[in-house]
C-alpha cells in the first residue's frame, strides 16, 4: 500500500523522478495506492496516481480540514487532514479482503 507517494524529489525544473520512473510491472503482489487529488506537494503529484489506478486499485481522497501546515506535511491534503479515518478504514478494508470505497469523500 502507497499513501501520498514520492513521484518526484525537489520541484519545478530540478525535479527528478523516484516512483515516476518505477518499473511497476516488477512487483508481483497485490498494490493499492491510497491519494488525495488536492495533494498540493509537488513531489506527490496525484496525476501521477491516477495513472497507475489504470492498472492498480485506488483509492481518492477529497475534501477534509483546511490546511494547518505546508502542503508536504500531515496537517493538509498530504497527510488526509480531516479525513484520516476514513483513509485508514478503507486501507484495512483493502488489506482484510473486504469491500472498500474507491473515493472517500
Amino acid at each position: 500500500m502507497l499513501s501520498s507517494s514520492l513521484f518526484y524529489s525537489g520541484g519545478g525544473q530540478r525535479a527528478r523522478q523516484v516512483l515516476a520512473g518505477y518499473r511497476w510491472e516488477q512487483i508481483k503482489i497485490p498494490l493499492l495506492f491510497v491519494h488525495h487529488q488536492d495533494d498540493g506537494c509537488g513531489a506527490t503529484p496525484y496525476r501521477d496516481a491516477a495513472r497507475l489506478g489504470a492498472r492498480y486499485p485506488l483509492v481518492t481522497v477529497h475534501g477534509g480540514k483546511p490546511p494547518e501546515s505546508t502542503p508536504c506535511e500531515p496537517f493538509s491534503n498530504h497527510g488526509f487532514f480531516g479525513k484520516e479515518a476514513e483513509t485508514v478504514d478503507a486501507i484495512a478494508a483493502w488489506m482484510l479482503g473486504k469491500p472498500y470505497p474507491k473515493e472517500i469523500r
